[in-house]
Formats: structure tokens, sequence, C-alpha cells
């Protein structure tokens, strides 16, 4: 019964995009420049929350290897 419930919202959901033409105003030139800047700048502030990938600290022991000493 629930996932008949689901699909009725799903509908009722995608009956709302078409009729107000949601996806007209997606299709706008200013909104791709603006999704494409937030996506960079969600980009630059989760490296600068957690670090570049691949990155290593210089000085510090491999963690392979920090059981040898």
């Amino acid at each position: 019964m629930k996932s008949v419930l689901g699909m009725i919202v799903v509908f009722i959901g995608l009956y709302i995009v078409i009729y107000f033409d949601i996806f007209g105003f997606f299709a706008q030139k200013w909104f791709l420049i603006v999704s494409i800047s937030a996506a960079a700048i969600m980009l630059g502030i989760a490296a600068a929350v957690f670090g570049l990938p691949f990155k290593r600290k210089r000085g510090g022991k491999d963690e392979k290897n920090i059981h040898l000493d």
C-alpha cells in the first residue's frame, strides 16, 4: 500500500512539474551558469574542509609501517 501511495505522490509531482513548466525555468542560460558556479564553490569548500585527496603529510610516519618501530 505504501508503494501505491508513493507512486501517486510521484505522479502528482510530475504533473506539477509539467503544468508549471519548471523544466523551462531550469533550461535558462543564467541558471546553468549559477548551478555550475555553485557546484564549483561547493567543491572548493569541500577541499578546504576535508583536504585535497592524495595529499601526503611530509615528515610523518606511514600508517602501514607504524607497527615496525
